[in-house]
């Protein structure tokens, strides 16, 4: 697996802060476990079987861009053909950089 940059993840976590990507944190946690394959359709037929039970551990997040969404919705869920996914590492950069962006932009709105 690549790792994505920090400039890749900076730019998803403004993304993410501008509500243009959907993610499996989305999702009420209760409802979680059923729903991430019926948002995420590459999750329900096998995207990642292929992948080492190790590098599936390391899996932490799944999203895609709203763009991608098809035109229906299921449980008022957006559905995506595609999904994408952050490792632990990447998601823990992610969050940094998107509570450094959530802190600018409150503080310039004040």
């Amino acid at each position: 697996m690549e790792m994505k940059t920090d400039q890749e993840l900076k730019q998803l976590a403004a993304d993410i802060y501008e509500n243009k990507v959907f993610t499996d944190r989305h999702l009420q946690e209760r409802e979680r476990d059923h729903q991430v394959g019926l948002t995420f359709y590459p999750v329900l037929f096998g995207a990642f079987d292929d992948m080492k039970e190790e590098e599936q551990k390391e899996i932490s997040m799944l999203y895609e861009y709203m763009d991608k969404a098809a035109s229906r919705s299921c449980n008022g869920h957006p559905i995506f053909m595609s999904v994408r996914f952050l490792t632990k590492k990447e998601h823990e950069r992610m969050n940094y950089f998107y509570e450094e962006y959530r802190a600018i932009k409150e503080s310039f709105l004040k």
